[in-house]
């Protein structure tokens, strides 16, 4: 396999944990949302080719017996910690050279789906050169190199190339809370996750689920080389697939949303 660093758990706060200092960290959240520091990050920057669609992902229809667009279910999920907190929190919207026009036009035409347009702020993910196994880039044209969005994890050098951080630090911004498009069960600006990450004195924290197996294939969240990295389900050895805690809980237990 592909030699990893050093690897080591990551503790994370368990649910019985949450539920006992919930009021806590609900507190510390609600206060950090009306006082204008936190903002909302959507990561919208794919097609829904795979999944049959010649649009941007958040088009597609989720709903069942009725319409319900990817899009609009995240900003209704958005919209129920608005109300609560009486407050609307900027949310910036990463997309893509390839789908920010038809992104920016949905959006328009739907009025955001209840959301006050001011608050919203597109950005364009950077795009980067599309290569082989071999590392041999990928040609468009004989002129041009193919190129695609650089990965969710490009968000930030995309959103300081686009001047959104400023904005962001000139709006009081603290935090941000960064999700994908296509998660429809994500509950945004969750003032639980937002006060449990600021009272911990963490500078970031994560979601997770607890794998339902040790073989599941998921990305783990541990440490590599004492950084809180994110594992790739092959790039664990069986060893450390199995390793358990002094609670007999597998050590890597905690996987990345």
């Amino acid at each position: 396999g592909i030699p990893v660093g050093e690897l080591s758990p990551l503790a994370a706060v368990d649910i019985d944990e949450i539920q006992e200092r919930r009021a806590e960290f609900e507190k510390a959240g609600y206060q950090a949302i009306r006082e204008g520091k936190v903002a909302a990050l959507l990561l919208a920057g794919g097609m829904g080719t795979r999944l049959g669609l010649d649009k941007p992902k958040g088009e597609l229809n989720v709903g069942v017996h009725r319409t319900l667009y990817l899009f609009e279910c995240l900003i209704n999920n958005l919209m129920d910690v608005t109300k609560v907190a009486g407050t609307t929190i900027p949310l910036y919207i990463m997309t893509s050279e390839k789908n920010n026009e038809a992104t920016v036009n949905f959006l328009r035409e739907k009025k955001f789906f209840g959301y006050n347009e001011e608050y919203v702020t597109f950005f364009t993910q950077e795009m980067a050169p599309a290569v082989d196994y071999n590392g041999k880039i990928f040609l468009e044209t004989k002129s041009r190199m193919a190129t695609s969005p650089n990965g969710n994890g490009g968000w930030f050098s995309s959103m300081l190339r686009c001047d959104v951080v400023k904005i962001a630090k000139e709006a009081g911004i603290e935090w941000l809370n960064t999700f994908a498009v296509d998660n429809v069960l994500q509950r945004i600006a969750d003032p639980v996750f937002v006060g449990a990450t600021i009272n911990s004195g963490c500078t970031v924290g994560a979601k997770v689920v607890k794998k339902n197996a040790p073989d599941e294939r998921v990305g783990v969240i541990c440490l590599k080389d004492n950084h809180p990295s994110i594992v790739e389900y092959y790039e664990l050895t069986d060893e450390l697939m199995n390793a358990k805690n002094e609670k007999g809980e597998p050590e890597y237990y905690f996987g990345v949303i």
